[in-house]
């Protein structure tokens, strides 16, 4: 695949995030009975502090931080190559950041943009990229402060700093240790595909557990096999894609969002956003570190020569 159909693919992937993303909002605003919304757990994870958290067209809440925040690395990697498309992301991303109630959203995004300045080729450049955002996150925040009424960043920032007692936070801990003492009994091989998932629940007499940590659910579901395989993968996008491009930063600032994300929540679930993410990262991965191709193309030629 050369360099036009990857950026093809590419901005299909971001352009289909876009319009889900404002289809959602629009029907958070003025559809709402268009949201699916059929779990126990949807029902719980749907609400903050009173407060509706945006779901639309995606399964849940935690979907709509993911796609938000990929959107928004896409778009402060390819401001200047695409900027219309990456302005609209902007945009659409913080709205759907803002409304989906999501903590570890902050989180996340503050972590990109190290990662960003960290891979950029250049610091200067990636430096007033990331200063970009960082303003209007503090103007937002001043917004908050002197129009508290209108705003929902005050009662997540209230939570945050008190969150001993906040009951979403600690139950996690208790869900921690229940994975934790599946690991230690399959330490190698794991409980199985599905056995640490949020939603997914096997018939009576299978180990279940709702891990609510993206680590702590590849150790019950795969063991020390599964994090030796995601452990390669991630090693590949290092080999395979060339030293400071465009395509390593997108795929670090895509892999920083699902991760962080996966610190409260098993976002290796929220798909689709989960695997356009693994899309992008297999784009950034066709862009071939040139050592690697000299001996990959010839042996790829040989192959198809021979058939």
């Amino acid at each position: 695949m050369n360099n036009a159909d990857r950026r093809w693919v590419e901005r299909a992937v971001i352009i289909i995030l876009n319009v889900l993303l404002a289809g959602s909002i629009v029907t958070y605003f003025w559809f709402p009975q268009l949201t699916v919304k059929s779990t126990d757990a949807g029902i719980y994870t749907g609400m903050f502090q009173g407060q509706e958290r945006m779901q639309g067209l995606f399964s849940g809440p935690f979907h709509v931080a993911l796609a938000a925040l990929l959107l928004i690395g896409w778009a402060i990697v390819r401001m200047r190559t695409d900027r219309l498309l990456a302005t609209a992301s902007l945009l659409l991303a913080g709205a759907g950041g803002y409304l989906c109630l999501v903590r570890t959203f902050y989180a996340a995004l503050a972590l990109m943009l190290v990662v960003f300045v960290l891979v950029s080729p250049n610091w200067m450049v990636g430096i007033r990229r990331a200063a970009t955002i960082v303003g209007l996150g503090s103007a937002l925040l001043v917004s908050t402060l002197l129009f508290p009424n209108l705003s929902r960043l005050g009662d997540i920032a209230s939570t945050i700093l008190n969150f001993e007692t906040d009951d979403r936070f600690t139950n996690r801990f208790r869900r921690y240790a229940t994975a934790a003492d599946l690991i230690e009994t399959s330490p190698v091989f794991g409980w199985g595909p599905g056995s640490a998932g949020d939603t997914l629940l096997f018939p009576s007499g299978y180990q279940h557990v709702t891990a609510h940590n993206i680590v702590l659910k590849l150790m019950v579901e795969g063991g020390l096999i599964g994090i030796v395989l995601w452990g390669g993968l991630v090693a590949s996008l290092i080999v395979f894609t060339r030293r400071k491009s465009s395509w390593k930063q997108l795929s670090a600032l895509a892999l920083t969002a699902l991760f962080t994300l996966g610190l409260t929540v098993s976002a290796i679930d929220t798909l689709p956003v989960s695997f356009l993410i693994f899309v992008l990262c297999g784009l950034a991965c066709e862009a071939r570190n040139p050592r690697i191709a000299q001996t990959v193309r010839p042996l790829t030629a040989a192959r198809f020569q021979a058939h």
